[in-house]
């Protein structure tokens, strides 16, 4: 074999099982791993790993002439291929006794993504595509500062408790920047910006309480009603002081916010009136209230908003708001204190809590010339 093929084949093996093994440190005695068997229609972007086109065929080879490998087709759409280890794999496996701290990202991964959105109304489905863009000093200029701020990471002391949940992979961290835009738009990076990626994200609040970064429990910090004051803040208006969705008409805020800040939310991202409640969010506002009502309580609340409700201002908003956490992130790092994003909130070792929330607060003063209060959500 040639040099680079031979290098690809080990690349596409320790791939495999890799996650054969992180499946089985998981807890999965025999995982199903799902895989994609057709060749791709589009060329390589920049968010394919290259090298790994023998894998359909490398699957193939070990699920017929060998019993490693067990190898599930699927030629119905929606549905995907997958493969399985064989019950020698397993137990050559299972010698090895794998923890999820045995296991890490290969670096090397794209972090700032650009994506549309299709959706379906009829059918009321939603595609996400990834957009490949062409380089330019823009993306350069925010690829490197993610990549500075990942090394930081990478170095920091996180760290799980066992809590007798599911094993928690805690190498799971370097930062993707998530961009949006239109379809049959030009590539442009100040839509959305979110920062995905990292292992704290999809773990339960209920389970946040085993978390430790340098040895500490930690403390959970929050801009307080974050996305209503920017949204003030695009309006060119103060916001009121408190908490912004306890000023609704007619809905119990302590029973019914999460619903309130979806629906307000939505009212901040879409182009057209809300006339319905989103079927989701019916058991999470008062019951038999309308979707024209629960707009018409917003519009009340707010009526120096109404120029910026239903007018499509969420991503760009998104944008603010993404600005405003890597600011604090970065400015963070620079004083070795590491930090978990959460979107529109931080979680800091418990004895960094008061200066997070200093620099937290410069760093929305920077970005939007206004202060934004910070809230102590939850000690863990």
């Amino acid at each position: 074999m040639k040099a680079k093929d031979r290098s690809n084949l080990e690349t596409i093996v320790k791939t495999l099982l890799a996650n054969i093994g992180l499946g089985m440190a998981s807890g999965n005695e025999r995982p199903i791993i799902t895989v994609s068997l057709r060749a791709p229609k589009r060329k390589i972007s920049r968010y394919d790993r290259k090298g790994f086109a023998l894998l359909p065929r490398i699957l193939e080879v070990l699920a017929t002439k060998s019993d490693l490998i067990e190898l599930r087709k699927s030629n119905q759409k929606g549905i995907a291929s997958s493969f399985a280890p064989g019950a020698s794999l397993t137990a050559d496996m299972r010698r090895f006794r794998l923890a999820p701290e045995h296991f890490y990202w290969e670096a090397g991964i794209e972090t700032i993504r650009l994506s549309k959105t299709r959706r379906n109304f009829a059918e009321r489905t939603k595609t996400v595509e990834l957009v490949d863009y062409a380089d330019t000093p823009e993306t350069v200029a925010l690829r490197d500062q993610m990549s500075g701020l990942n090394d930081f990471l990478r170095a920091a002391k996180f760290t799980f408790k066992d809590d007798g949940g599911p094993p928690v992979l805690t190498t799971h961290r370097d930062l993707v920047r998530h961009f949006k835009v239109a379809e049959g738009e030009k590539p442009r990076f100040d839509l959305g910006g979110r920062m995905f990626n990292g292992w704290w994200q999809e773990l339960p609040s209920s389970r946040r309480h085993a978390i430790r970064i340098s040895g500490e429990p930690v403390a959970d910090l929050d801009f307080s009603s974050a996305f209503l004051r920017l949204a003030h803040i695009k309006a060119g208006i103060e916001a009121p002081a408190g908490d912004l969705y306890a000023r609704i008409p007619g809905i119990d805020a302590e029973l019914y916010r999460d619903g309130i800040k979806q629906i307000v939310s939505a009212m901040l991202f879409r182009e057209t009136p809300l006339t319905r409640t989103p079927s989701e969010l019916k058991d999470k506002l008062p019951r038999g209230m309308t979707g024209a009502q629960i707009r018409s309580a917003v519009l009340a609340a707010y009526p120096r908003l109404s120029d910026v409700f239903e007018s499509g201002a969420g991503l760009g908003l998104m944008f603010l708001e993404s600005q405003i956490m890597l600011q604090a992130l970065v400015r963070l790092a620079e004083l070795d204190i590491p930090a978990m994003n959460m979107h529109d909130g931080l979680m800091v070792q418990r004895s960094k809590a008061d200066v997070a929330a200093r620099i937290m607060a410069e760093a929305a003063k920077k970005i939007t010339g206004t202060t934004i209060s910070i809230v102590l959500k939850s000690l863990y």
